[in-house]
């Protein structure tokens, strides 16, 4: 039983090597073209170019590719005995096919667009675009909440990038503390104030998703204080100002980013400043905007 468990497992990590090493995964693309019937010594020339860099072109069918340079360009050229190839034979369609691939291809996409053929000598251009969905970036955002806060969040990267952030309310922990002095809460012309909200921090964001629209998770942590601020409604000397709920400590956050229109960026998620003696939970939401989200 041991033994086939063994085996199981060998063969599993065999697999998964065989597939970290297949050239599946880069992008795939068919050239299908209609002919009519080879004459004897013809052939067919494939011809790619691209300035994209780190961009590698191979044949799935077994052809020879020679790469050269020229003006700071690579071009890729294959020839194709039309004689000798049975897919062009009968119904005239030379059908070859090439695994197109980038370092990063989870991060990019190469777009092919339509052939440049020159009919007298059966060539086939191709100008090779490579699209990088995670360029680098900037990113500003303004938080959105109830009550009044000023506040920033600013950073940069590619599809992994980091960000400071920092939210600052209007109200601070002045006055006496009503969770000491329950009676404060009792008096009737009190007047809340709003909440008390300050905030630093730091974090990473990375790139979920990007095609469509681009999408991002964020995750942050900082100090935060937070609590409840009121006042006892009186102007003049007489007037008291007191809290309750404050707490201080670490502040956390995370959530997604949206960006829409290519510059238009909104965030939402969860954050909650961690205290000694309770947490400030809430909802976290913003807008900005993100420069430059494909290259």
């Amino acid at each position: 039983m041991t033994s086939m468990r063994v085996t199981r497992f060998i063969l599993l990590v065999l697999g998964f090597l065989t597939l970290v090493e297949s050239p599946s995964f880069g992008q795939q693309f068919q050239i299908n073209s209609y002919r009519k019937k080879a004459k004897y010594g013809d052939f067919a020339t494939i011809v790619f170019k691209s300035s994209a860099k780190g961009l590698d072109i191979a044949s799935l069918m077994g052809d020879t590719i020679f790469r050269t340079e020229f003006s700071g360009e690579d071009i890729w050229t294959t020839h194709v005995d039309l004689n000798r190839e049975r897919s062009y034979g009968e119904n005239g369609i030379l059908n070859r096919r090439f695994l197109l691939s980038t370092p990063y291809i989870e991060d990019s996409v190469v777009v092919v667009p339509g052939q440049e053929r020159n009919l007298q000598s059966s060539t086939y251009y191709y100008d090779i675009k490579v699209i990088n969905y995670y360029p680098y970036n900037l990113f500003i955002e303004l938080p959105l909440r109830p009550d009044w806060c000023f506040g920033l969040r600013i950073g940069a990267g590619k599809r992994f990038g980091g960000y400071v952030t920092f939210k600052l309310g209007l109200n601070d922990n002045d006055g006496m503390n009503a969770n000491d002095n329950p009676k404060l809460m009792e008096i009737k012309t009190k007047k809340y104030l709003g909440r008390i909200y300050k905030v630093f921090a730091a974090g990473v964001r990375y790139g979920l998703y990007n095609r469509e629209f681009p999408l991002f998770g964020y995750m942050g942590i900082g100090y935060g204080e937070a609590g409840y601020a009121y006042t006892n409604g009186v102007k003049g000397k007489n007037r008291i100002n007191f809290y309750r709920d404050f707490t201080q400590g670490i502040y956390g956050e995370m959530g997604v980013t949206f960006v829409l229109f290519d510059f238009f960026s909104l965030s939402f998620g969860a954050e909650a400043v961690f205290g000694t003696e309770r947490v400030f939970p809430g909802v976290g939401l913003s807008i900005g905007v993100t420069l430059n989200p494909y290259d």
